[in-house]
């Protein structure tokens, strides 16, 4: 087997010298020991205890604590910013996919795609694909978000041939 490509799941935010408030929300096991003068001096247990942030420098951390701080040339020289995993993150929010029942000739059917994780209300965008090795006769002819975890996707089958191997993938971005 060939050997993958893979990337540790950190993230990292820098410090401002007045963004503590960020720093605090977005690292759940974490303490404000003191901020002054550009200098922020946190608790991050159970990676390290105490660290000391200075102006323009990063935070890393995973799963809720700090795990390593660098000066912003030290950030630069060893780690790569994903702006495309951002652009993911950040559009596309939940996903879910599901097999159609079988499609009648000339028919259609609605199919309802849990959406994993739900959204916080039903006030978000949602599309739909179809999948199958019929795509020619098949299209969808609506797509209607009915709560925070479930589309509605109306699939129509314009063919002579009743169809069962359709599936549904809706994606739902803010």
């Amino acid at each position: 087997m060939p050997a993958i490509n893979i990337v540790d799941k950190y993230q990292a935010i820098q410090y401002t010298g007045s963004n503590s408030a960020d720093i605090d929300a977005a690292i759940a096991q974490l303490t404000i020991v003191s901020e002054s003068g550009g200098v922020l001096t946190v608790e991050s247990p159970p990676s390290g205890g105490t660290w000391v942030l200075n102006t323009g420098n990063w935070a890393r951390f995973t799963q809720g604590s700090i795990y390593s701080t660098h000066t912003n040339t030290e950030f630069n020289n060893n780690y790569l910013h994903n702006a495309a995993f951002d652009d993911l993150n950040t559009t596309l929010q939940a996903a879910g996919i599901k097999q159609a029942p079988v499609i009648l000739a000339n028919s259609s059917a609605t199919v309802a795609v849990d959406i994993i994780p739900s959204m916080p209300s039903s006030t978000y965008t949602a599309q739909a694909q179809l999948f199958t090795a019929s795509l020619s006769s098949v299209s969808i002819s609506s797509v209607s978000i009915v709560d925070s975890d479930t589309v509605n996707v109306t699939v129509q089958n314009n063919g002579l041939v009743s169809l069962s191997d359709v599936h549904v993938l809706v994606t739902v971005t803010p």
